[in-house]
């Protein structure tokens, strides 16, 4: 993705299930020179977060030295409110492992995704990162049993224990209908080594603030223990396994 980005030239980007922004803002920050990004996720309160950090409380932040926008915007990822063929990248990063349809996901995905068949100058891409939920490991080992009963307690009801290296199957069954054919695709992983000391906390400051408001889990203060302790261990670590999904148009 950050090849195509540093080639690219007024690109508009989407990233589906933003969350609280951060990529978001990463990818607009490093970029936003030449490209125009755009984050999209469901919770109404949870873009309006987005807007408030990073766009001054408003619907877009107006970069003035380049002119280009970053935008938060609420939608579903099952049905984006965009036009067909609006964004020239379309990237999500840990959703679909979380969905009741990735499939339906996928195609929506694929919907607002530029076509540029025969044009090889112009390619459009998309991008899907997913874990291994099963291949999260914690050091001290004193942590794994707490975290790991984190890891099931916060996920949604669909969360897959493996996702990521399925990613390929997922995207031949959402395209079997497809008229559209890639010009290439392929299927990477990519592994977190969680141990710098800013990193963990920022790992563990994530983790905790999806669960502290949680009224449905009993002895929240435990794991919010569990994750403060780890992150402040100046000798613990965390790892995981990622699938990349690489599709070139």
């Amino acid at each position: 993705m950050e090849q195509a980005l540093r080639s690219s030239r007024e690109m508009r980007i989407l990233d589906v299930g933003c969350g609280p922004g951060s990529i978001t803002h990463d990818v607009f920050a490093s970029y936003g020179e030449s490209n125009a990004v755009v984050g999209l996720d469901t919770p109404a309160e949870l873009i309006q977060a987005c807007r408030t950090k990073y766009c001054s409380g408003g619907d877009s932040a107006v970069d003035t030295t380049n002119h280009n926008t970053l935008k938060f915007v609420q939608g579903s990822a099952y049905k984006l409110p965009f036009a067909d063929g609006e964004f020239d990248i379309v990237y999500c990063h840990q959703v679909l492992i979380h969905l009741k349809d990735p499939i339906a996901a996928v195609r929506e995905m694929l919907r607002v995704l530029r076509r540029s068949e025969g044009n090889a100058l112009l390619p459009s891409y998309l991008f899907v990162c997913e874990g291994e939920k099963r291949s999260f490991f914690f050091h001290p080992l004193s942590y794994q049993p707490t975290l790991t009963e984190y890891l099931n307690v916060e996920a949604s009801k669909y969360t897959r224990e493996s996702f990521g290296l399925g990613l390929l199957e997922l995207f031949r069954s959402a395209t079997e209908d497809s008229l559209r054919h890639p010009k290439s695709v392929s299927l990477d992983t990519v592994s977190w080594c969680i141990s710098d000391e800013a990193l963990k906390k920022h790992f563990a400051s994530m983790y905790v603030d999806r669960i502290a408001s949680r009224k449905d889990v009993p002895d929240v203060q435990r794991f919010i223990d569990a994750w403060t302790n780890w992150s402040e261990d100046p000798v613990s670590a965390a790892a995981a396994m990622n699938g990349i999904l690489i599709v070139v148009y």
